[in-house]
């Protein structure tokens, strides 16, 4: 026996023995498998690293280390992007290492794999995990600042806020703190909410110090300046960066802003400083390329184009893909307008010759398609037309439909016609234009193209056909006159008849001629020639004659020749402007000049008045003599007042008077008018007949009443219906309608230009004066539409007319109740002028808006920057009396009452110094100053007259400043005076009010009763009324009498002067209903409110107690359908209650399985509250768990709330009460 026992024992030692080597064994094997692993991912082998841990994983997976092993292979799945598994590696850590050390670390990283796939709403919920199960992990702020930004990502500002003010308040002292704050600021910038914003940011300097030392907040303060358009409050703050956080990215940022704000409103001094600066302090090559861009503008709008063409080359050369074309597009311009075509075609071929795949990547409309445009006119300017015209058929197949398209197709057409002189094909492509784009404002300049092309040709009566076709088809475009002088140039100086028997004609004279051996046969000769308008044959033959007269002594006869051969270069200068040779044209003239004045001054009575016409129209088409053209046509009026060219010389001189003219000169015009009808009242028909007639309404325009001015331009247009000028007398006469109030015959004439001389420059005037007249009439949406037609097309627009529509834009935003499209608005113009009048008139405009839409922050902001301007002292005052108005409202009295001080000093009308004093004295007495108010109000009633109002409204601030002091004895003392001085009127029904008020404060409640009850009889106009069924009402409710509160609050609705009492009756109304069970009635007013103020203080808390009485109603699926819609706006809060109402809907259906599924929502999916609804989640599904008789799983739930609360509370033992009733249920069934 004692053997055997022996034997045993050594068997078990040496089996303890193996077993320990075997130990020894698996943990040297584990760890070299596991160190391998770590080699291969700090050696970058991340792939081979996974597969390696996993396998660790799976062959230890009880080592100690291999909870790090799964982590190390999601970290190296996660290295090489694979996040997909990497998220499954971190997914295991949570199921298989529930309690690994590693776990935050886990948890974190599974976020990170949602974000980088941009599952932005995944990565949010799980980092919000991260905080709740490990909030004492120095990761839980972090994971809350990441669950923040995701949020936002997913366009989910609600949660997005929630996450970063958790930061703020659950961790007070951590680095993310600041973060956490400024993204709160930065969430509210990005919806436009700067009143908020400035709040926010606010609230960082009140809680962490007045001078903060992280360069952040000054950037954000920065920016929300600047975007208000608030540049030297931008600027202070950019500045305190720049100088106290120099080696700061927010520095460098402060930097490039300051430079873009100083350029845009033209101090390029500090612009270029500030350029500079940002270059030497930057490292990044594209914000470096941009600066140089900006320093390129700069120095191009100085005209130093020297160093504009080196910044731009600079940009070029550092500046990434991105930009590098917006660079090059800049150089080539540059270089194109100071005529160095060859360096400009070559900076553009580098834009225009990247892959047409890039385009998604490249900014196609802005750069690339505009380089084109401007690559095309380069080549012409090179000479090489044909380029060109490959390069716009290239264009044409990348980018069919554009919308510079219409414009590249014209050029085609131009280019043909100027650069190749390919007529034919010039006339095919301009029909082509013309076909294709007939409603484009060039289609007239086609029209135009077509006959240069047949004039070109030498198919003179074809261009005289197309000619005649413009100036019929476009009566009111821009080349009109010179169509008209084509014509007539053609017809009169080009033969449009056969030629053919010129020869046989000069034979003929020669006959003659020897027959009549006095004529000579050269001037006869060169006389057949000047009528077969062969002018240059006429000229030589001419000039033959006056040789052979001269040596003949024939003096008739050799003026003749010398007037005949002026005559002849005259033609021929006319020829030569045709055919656009302006210094051939010049010579031509001189030589008209020489041959007159030859005869002038030697034969001065042949032809005297042709001889000085001709004349005076060389020295008007060189321009020369035109300061003397004045004195030249006094001459000329003078020596021949009815000679037949009359009419030429009146028009030229009432038009040089004319244009001359300003504005106010209404003698000027009544002389240019009296010129202008001698030539609409000649006998003959002139030429110049519908200028002059036009010309001579507008200058009765100057200086008649609108009434005769109406007439005549009437007048006008029905005796000229197809005349040049209808445009500008219809846009004439509407001026004069409005002016008239007759705004509908205006917008008539208006809408005609708009349809029918669409192609007219004054089109644009016309839709801005359309936009005027409608904004007067208050029909703002066509007034909008019309100033967004002038905003789309405003390519040739000047600044100043931009600036004059945008403010035009923001004022009928304004009428249309679109108060934030106004203030964008307003702000854009603010951006471009820091300073004027008009910039000031527009950030009043914005503090006004803001003021009305509750941004008293940002009214306050916009009227403080107002004050730090060169203003003039009525606006000073009254800026002063609108921020003192602001402060009183938000009861900031002091502030309010150094405003009202302000305005007391500066206001010049007598009756704003009274308004300021007044309400100075009622902030002394807001602020129980009662000394120096009552010594105010003294000196007040001493200087004005008829105070009464005054005197109630200081004796009513006093009372209530005495029962805010809790001096009971003097505020009722005060009341009484008000009732009794002001018997009748609103300032004694304000007095009995103060006394109710006080009875009812010291516990006279009979007393405060019978007043209250009795303002409404005695004064039921008064706006204190409202007030008293008000203050009745909530007496009423707090004292559980529920239907006599509904009474009071009923009549407040009724009141025609329930003010903001009406809102807050609403609200006491829907509790009051609810507590009544009234759910209906709870239902009205509920919507009630919610339709009339959609953003009131309780909007969310009524919205949710809506589907609460629906509820009520059993009216289940319209409630859920109402807290589902609730849901994706609820905050931390009001999250899990509203997921508790949909579990409770359908609990009260009988669908309980699907109300478990909802109430486990709200205990694993909804943040923790301060209320208990997540245990009370809980506890509800264990009893729908024994609903559906799932006793095990009840059991679970109940065990699990005992677990978490505790025996000692309230829960615990609910909980315990259900776990014994199922026991005891369970033994009887066993007994059973």
């Amino acid at each position: 026996m004692i053997r055997v026992n022996q034997l045993t024992i050594l068997i078990v030692y040496v089996l303890a023995a193996a077993i320990r080597g075997l130990a020894f064994a698996q943990v040297s094997i584990a760890e070299k498998e596991f160190l391998f692993a770590q080699k291969l991912y700090e050696d970058g082998l991340h792939l081979l690293a996974a597969k390696q841990f996993r396998d660790f994983t799976q062959k230890f997976p009880n080592n100690e280390r291999a909870d790090q092993a799964l982590f190390l292979s999601g970290e190296s799945y996660f290295a090489i992007s694979e996040y997909d598994k990497a998220f499954g590696a971190y997914r295991d850590m949570e199921l298989n290492y529930p309690r690994s050390a590693l776990m935050p670390q886990s948890r974190f990283k599974m976020g990170q794999c949602q974000l980088a796939q941009e599952n932005f709403k995944a990565a949010a919920e799980l980092w919000s995990r991260v905080a709740y199960f490990h909030r004492e992990s120095e990761l839980a702020p972090r994971a809350l600042l990441a669950a923040g930004g995701a949020y936002d990502k997913a366009g989910d500002f609600g949660s997005a806020l929630d996450s970063f003010l958790r930061v703020v308040s659950d961790y007070p002292d951590a680095l993310e703190r600041m973060d956490a704050h400024l993204a709160v600021v930065n969430l509210y910038v990005d919806r436009g909410d700067f009143q908020e914003a400035i709040a926010q940011m606010d609230g960082i300097f009140h809680a962490l110090g007045p001078d903060l030392k992280d360069p952040r907040i000054y950037w954000l303060r920065g920016q929300i300046f600047e975007k208000l358009g608030q540049f030297r409050e931008a600027e202070a703050n950019y500045k305190k960066i720049v100088n106290e956080f120099k080696s700061s990215k927010e520095a460098e940022n402060a930097l490039y802003h300051l430079a873009l704000a100083y350029q845009r409103h033209g101090d390029f001094t500090n612009a270029l400083a500030q350029f500079d600066a940002f270059i030497a302090q930057a490292d990044n090559a594209d914000r470096r390329a941009a600066a140089y861009l900006g320093r390129g503008e700069i120095f191009e709008t100085l005209t130093d184009n020297a160093t504009a063409l080196d910044s731009y080359r600079q940009a070029s050369r550092i500046a990434s893909a991105a930009l590098v074309d917006k660079a090059n597009l800049k150089l080539a311009r540059l270089l194109a307008r100071i005529k160095r075509y060859q360096e400009a075609d070559k900076a553009l071929s580098g834009i225009i010759k990247v892959d047409p795949g890039t385009d998604v990547q490249r900014d196609t409309a802005g750069i690339i398609q505009p380089a084109y445009l401007l690559q095309v006119d380069i080549l012409v300017e090179l000479g090489r037309a044909r380029d060109a015209l490959s390069l716009i058929r290239t264009y044409k197949n990348r980018f069919r439909g554009s919308e510079i398209m219409p414009e590249m197709s014209f050029r085609q057409a131009e280019i043909v016609e100027q650069a190749t002189g390919n007529y034919p094909m010039a006339l095919r492509a301009y029909q082509d234009f013309i076909d294709t784009y007939p409603g484009n404002a060039r289609v007239d300049n086609a029209q135009l193209g077509l006959g240069r092309c047949y004039e070109k040709s030498g198919e003179y009566r074809l261009a005289i056909r197309e000619y005649q076709h413009y100036l019929e088809t476009y009566p009111g475009a821009d080349e009109f006159s010179w169509a008209q002088g084509r014509v007539r140039s053609i017809r009169e100086n080009l033969n449009l008849d056969s030629n053919s028997s010129l020869r046989g004609l000069t034979s003929l004279v020669a006959v003659l001629n020897s027959e009549s051996p006095s004529k000579n046969i050269d001037l006869e000769i060169g006389k057949i020639y000047y009528q077969a308008k062969s002018f240059e044959d006429a000229v030589g033959q001419f000039k033959r004659a006056i040789v052979m007269l001269q040596e003949g002594n024939n003096a008739k006869s050799s003026a003749e020749a010398f007037f005949l051969l002026g005559k002849s270069h005259f033609r021929l200068a006319e020829l030569a402007s045709l055919a656009d040779d302006p210094v051939g044209a010049k010579s031509l003239f001189d030589s008209v000049v020489v041959s007159l004045s030859y005869l002038e001054q030697n034969f001065s009575e042949f032809k005297a008045e042709e001889v000085k016409f001709l004349l005076t129209r060389v020295h008007l088409l060189t321009n020369e003599g035109q300061m003397s053209l004045l004195d030249l046509a006094a001459t000329w009026l003078e020596r021949y007042p009815q000679g037949k060219h009359l009419d030429f010389i009146h028009m030229a001189f009432a038009d040089s008077i004319f244009e001359s003219a300003s504005a106010a000169d209404t003698s000027a015009f009544r002389n240019a008018r009296t010129y202008y009808e001698k030539v609409v009242s000649t006998p003959r028909s002139s030429i110049y007949l519908e200028k002059a007639a036009f010309r001579s309404v507008l200058c009765r325009a100057r200086f008649e009443p609108d009434s005769l001015v109406l007439a005549s331009v009437s007048q006008f247009v029905g005796d000229n219906p197809r005349s040049h000028f209808i445009p500008e007398a219809l846009y004439l006469r509407a001026q004069i309608f409005q002016q008239m109030g007759s705004s509908q015959s205006a917008l008539d004439d208006l809408r005609r230009i708009e349809t029918d001389f669409f192609y007219s420059s004054i089109v644009t005037a016309a839709q801005i004066l359309l936009g005027d007249i409608n904004s007067d009439l208050g029909k703002h949406q066509p007034a909008l539409e019309s100033y967004m037609k002038v905003r789309r097309h405003l390519k040739s627009t000047s600044a100043m007319e931009l600036d004059s529509l945008t403010i035009r834009i923001a004022n009928t935003y304004e009428q249309l109740g679109q108060k934030e499209s106004a203030l964008r608005e307003y702000i854009r113009f603010i951006h471009g002028h820091a300073d004027g009048d008009e910039a000031v008139q527009a950030m009043l405009a914005v503090a006004r808006i803001s003021q009305q839409e509750g941004y008293e922050v940002l009214a306050r902001e916009y009227l403080s920057s107002i004050l730090n301007r060169d203003l003039g002292q009525g606006l000073k005052a009254r800026v002063h009396r609108q921020l003192g108005d602001l402060l009183f409202a938000d009861k900031s009295f002091p502030q309010a009452l150094t405003h009202y001080l302000a305005t007391k000093q500066l206001a010049q009308d007598r009756m704003e110094q009274r308004y300021a004093e007044s309400r100075a004295i009622r902030c002394q007495y807001k602020m129980e100053q009662f000394a120096a108010a009552n010594a105010a109000e003294k000196a007040f009633k001493k200087k004005y007259k008829n105070i009464k109002e005054e005197e109630g409204q200081f004796l009513l601030d006093k009372g209530n400043a005495y029962l805010d002091d809790k001096n009971f004895i003097l505020a009722e003392k005060t009341f009484k005076k008000l009732r009794g001085s002001f018997k009748n009127t609103d300032w004694g029904a304000h007095g009995e009010f103060g006394l109710g008020a006080v009875y009812l404060i010291t516990n006279h409640t009979e007393d405060a009763l019978k007043i209250l009850t009795d303002i409404p009889s005695r004064y039921p106009d008064s706006e204190v009324t409202p007030l008293a069924y008000f203050n009745l009402g909530d007496f009423y409710y707090k004292s559980q009498q529920v239907e006599n509160a509904i009474h009071a609050f009923k009549r407040i609705l009724k009141h025609p002067k329930a003010g903001d009492y009406y809102p807050k009756a609403l609200l006491y109304l829907s509790k009051c209903y609810g507590d009544a069970r009234m759910w209906d009635q709870a239902i009205a007013v509920t919507r009630e409110y919610l339709n009339k103020y959609p953003r009131g203080e309780h909007v969310f808390a009524l919205k949710v107690a809506l589907g609460r009485h629906l509820m009520n109603l059993k009216e289940y699926d319209r409630a859920i359908g109402h807290f589902r819609d609730l849901l994706p706006y609820a905050d931390t809060e009001s999250e899990a209650e509203i997921q508790f109402n949909v579990a409770q809907c359908y609990k009260e259906m009988g669908n309980f399985e699907r109300a478990t599924a909802e109430y486990l929502k709200v205990a694993y999916l909804t943040p923790r509250t301060k209320l208990p609804w997540h245990v009370t989640a809980l506890f509800e599904t264990g009893r729908c768990f024994l609903r559906l008789n799932e006793v095990e799983q009840a059991r679970k739930i109940f065990q699990r709330i005992l677990r978490e609360q505790g025996v000692g509370s309230n829960f615990g033992r609910f909980a315990l009460k259900q776990l014994e009733e199922i026991d005891k249920s369970y033994l009887s069934e066993s007994t059973r």
